[in-house]
């Protein structure tokens, strides 16, 4: 069976005990709590048998 197409996820940074950041001059951080995936799977061509 094989899939193609795009797949996205997401992660809670904080959820995960990842609390590094780093301070943006402005303010604000340089990377909030969620940090969206994205994804776009094609299949290969299977080798050639021989």
């Amino acid at each position: 069976m094989a899939a193609d197409g795009p797949a996205t996820t997401g992660i809670d940074r904080e959820e995960s005990g990842i609390t590094r950041n780093a301070a943006l001059e402005g303010g604000g951080v340089l990377v909030g709590p969620r940090v969206a995936i994205e994804i776009d799977v094609q299949p290969a061509p299977a080798p050639a048998e021989g």
